[in-house]
C-alpha cells in the first residue's frame, strides 16, 4: 500500500517544504494546475481517495473519516503477487535454450497453473507459454528454445493467487513485454566516467566508480593504475546496481604524489571486446592537502567574489577561486558562494544544490550571499540548513545596517551601495542568528547558524556592497566562525607623495637637472613629483613632471 499526499495549487518547491517542515515519510506530490484535483476533487479540501491495485477507485470523498477509510483500505487491501525478475541480456548463444528465473511471492496461495512464461519473436498478439516450474521456495523457472542469429525476442511472465490478484511481468504484460536479441556482438562496452584530477592524502584510499553498459552484458571491468609512474597496478571493479562498477585504489600516497589510472572493461562476446576510458593516456590524479577556503561566484557580475579572495588571502587564509562547481567540494574546509543579486543573479540547479548540501553536511562550512536564493528561488535541501526564512522581496530599499547583539557583527555599522534589486528580506528560523538588519525598512540581512557539525552564514547582500564600515573585520569574524584562524586584516599605508622646493635656474641645462629634495625617509614604490627645467619643449620653466619612482634604498 502507498500513501501519498498532493498538493493542490502548489509548486514543487512548495510541495518539498511542506514535506520538509512537517517531517513527512510519504511523498509529497505538486499539482499546481490541479489536474489531480479535478478528477477527484469535490471543491473541499482535505480530500482522501483510496485506489486499489487494479487502479479501481474504491473510496473518494472530502473531510477525514477514518472509520470509512479504514474499513476500504482492510477490504481492498489483500496481499499483490510480486515477480521479481532481471531482463535477459542479449545474446550470441544459438544452441543452448535461454533460462528464465523469477522469484515470485504473494500473500494468497499461488496458482501453480497459472505461472508461466509467454514469448514470441515477431512482437505481435500471440505468444506461446512454457509453464514456470519451482525450483525452490519462492523462485521459478522456464526456458525458451534457442533462435537463430538476427532474431529478437519477446517475454513476459504471468502469475495469479486465490485472493484474486494478479501480475505481470513487466507490469504491461502482453502490450510491453522484455525482448531480447541474438546476434553476433562486435561493439565494445561503453564506459561513463567523471575523471578524479584531485585527492586529498587524508581521505586516501580513493574510490572509482563508473557507468559500464554493454550489448550483451560485461565479462570483467579493472581500475589500473601507477603511483608517480610506478609498477602497473589492477584493481578488480565489482559490479552494483544499475550498471555501476566500483574499486578502490591500493598502496600509500603522500601529498604532491600523482597517480594515474584508467579504466579497461571487456564484453561477454565469443570475440571479447574491449574499452578504455580514456580511450588513450590515463587520467593524472594529483594528491593534494586540503585547503582552507573555496570562493565559488557565480555571480553574472562578480561583485563580491574577487574581493572576499582578496580579503582572504590578506588575513593569511589559503584561498582558491572558481566560477564552477568543483569536482570535489570536500578538497575545502569552507565555501564561500557568490550568487548575485538580479538580473545578474545565478539560480542553483538541482545537481549544484545536492553537491553543496553533501558538503555542507559532511562537516563543513559554507558561506552564501545571493539577493533572490532565499525567496525566490526553488527551495532544494540546501536552503533549509541555514535556519532562514523570508519576510519577501524587497523593492532596492537595502541602506543603513547595524550588526545585532550578540553576533559576529556586534557593534559594526555599515551602508550599502551594491547591487539593490529585489534584495530578499530574512529572519531567523530555530538555530538562525540575526548578524546584520536593514534599519529601514526593518529586515535581516545576514543570518549564521551553528549547527554542531557544520556551520552557515547567509546574506541576502552583497559583502562588497558594505561601505562605512570595517567590513574585513566581519569577514575576518566570519572566517573565525567558520574556525580558519585568520590574521588581522592589514590596512595599507597611502604611499606619499612629494613635491620638492624647486630652483629656479635661467636657460637650460643640456648636461642633466638638479632638483632640491626635502629631507625625508623614503621607501621602495614612493612616488616623487619633481619641479624641472625643460628645454625644447612645449612647458614652461618649473613645470611639475611627475614621476620619479624611488625603485631602491
Amino acid at each position: 500500500m502507498q500513501v501519498l499526499s498532493i498538493g493542490v495549487g502548489h509548486t514543487v518547491a512548495e510541495a518539498k517544504a511542506w514535506k520538509q517542515q512537517f517531517g513527512l515519510t510519504y511523498p509529497v506530490l505538486a499539482d499546481p494546475g490541479g489536474t489531480v484535483w479535478n478528477k477527484f476533487g469535490m471543491g473541499y479540501i482535505p480530500h482522501n481517495t483510496v485506489i486499489d491495485d487494479l487502479k479501481i477507485c474504491r473510496y473518494t470523498n472530502y473531510g477525514f473519516y477514518e472509520t470509512q477509510i479504514r474499513n476500504t483500505l482492510t477490504t481492498y487491501s489483500a496481499p499483490l503477487v510480486k515477480i521479481i525478475h532481471t531482463f535477459l541480456p542479449n545474446t550470441e548463444d544459438t544452441t543452448n535454450n535461454y533460462r528464465v528465473p523469477a522469484e515470485i511471492y504473494s500473500g494468497g496461495n499461488l496458482l501453480t497453473d497459472s505461472i508461466a512464461v509467454y514469448w514470441n519473436t515477431d512482437g505481435g498478439s500471440t505468444f506461446t507459454m512454457v509453464q514456470m516450474q519451482n525450483s525452490g521456495g519462492d523462485s521459478y523457472e522456464a526456458s525458451i528454445p534457442a533462435q537463430p542469429t538476427g532474431t529478437t525476442v519477446y517475454y513476459y511472465i504471468y502469475a495469479a493467487a486465490d485472493n484474486g490478484k494478479s501480475s505481470y511481468y513487466p507490469l504491461a504484460g502482453p502490450d510491453g513485454p522484455a525482448r531480447f536479441e541474438v546476434l553476433i556482438d562486435t561493439i565494445p562496452p561503453v564506459i561513463q566516467h567523471t575523471p578524479i584530477e584531485i585527492w586529498l592524502a587524508e581521505f586516501w584510499p580513493a574510490t572509482v566508480s563508473a557507468v559500464i553498459t554493454d550489448t550483451i552484458g560485461v565479462a570483467t571491468a579493472t581500475l589500473e593504475f601507477t603511483i608517480n609512474n610506478g609498477a602497473t597496478q589492477t584493481v578488480p571493479m565489482a559490479a552494483g546496481s544499475s550498471d555501476t562498477f566500483t574499486a578502490t585504489f591500493t598502496g600509500s600516497v603522500s601529498q604532491g604524489d600523482v597517480v594515474n589510472y584508467r579504466i579497461h572493461a571487456v564484453d561477454s562476446a565469443q570475440a571479447q571486446n574491449h574499452a578504455y576510458y580514456p580511450v588513450s593516456g590515463w587520467i593524472a590524479m594529483t594528491i593534494s592537502q586540503m585547503v582552507d577556503a573555496l570562493v565559488l561566484d557565480l555571480d553574472g557580475n562578480a561583485n563580491s567574489g574577487p574581493a572576499i579572495r582578496d580579503a582572504l588571502l590578506s588575513m593569511g587564509i589559503e584561498t582558491h577561486y572558481l566560477t564552477s562547481m568543483p569536482p570535489l567540494p570536500e578538497l575545502y574546509r569552507s565555501i564561500w558562494v557568490c550568487l548575485g543579486v538580479a538580473p545578474n543573479n545565478y539560480t542553483l540547479d538541482s545537481a549544484e544544490d545536492t553537491a553543496l548540501y553533501t558538503y555542507l553536511v559532511s562537516g563543513r562550512t559554507l558561506y552564501l550571499e545571493g539577493g533572490n536564493f532565499w525567496k525566490d528561488d526553488p527551495r532544494g535541501d540546501l536552503y533549509f540548513e541555514f535556519s532562514i526564512g523570508t519576510l519577501g522581496s524587497g523593492a532596492g530599499d537595502a541602506g543603513y545596517m547595524e550588526g545585532q547583539a550578540g553576533s559576529i557583527a556586534a557593534g559594526m555599522t555599515f551602508n550599502y551601495d551594491g547591487d539593490n534589486n529585489n534584495i530578499d528580506q530574512l529572519k531567523t528560523k530555530t538555530g538562525g542568528v540575526a548578524v546584520l538588519k536593514n534599519m529601514s525598512p526593518e529586515y535581516l540581512t545576514v543570518v549564521s547558524r551553528d549547527a554542531g557539525t557544520y556551520s552557515t552564514i547567509g546574506s541576502s547582500v552583497e559583502w562588497a556592497g558594505l561601505i562605512d564600515g570595517s567590513r574585513e573585520i566581519l569577514l575576518m569574524n566570519y572566517a573565525t566562525f567558520f574556525g580558519l584562524d585568520p590574521d588581522t586584516p592589514q590596512t595599507p599605508t597611502p604611499t606619499p607623495t612629494f613635491t620638492p622646493t624647486p630652483t629656479p635656474t635661467s636657460g637650460c641645462d643640456t648636461t642633466g637637472v638638479t632638483i632640491t629634495m626635502p629631507s625625508h625617509d623614503f621607501g621602495a614604490g614612493d612616488t616623487v613629483n619633481a619641479i624641472v627645467t625643460v628645454c625644447n619643449a612645449d612647458l614652461t620653466p618649473y613645470d611639475t613632471i611627475p614621476l620619479f619612482v624611488i625603485l631602491d634604498v
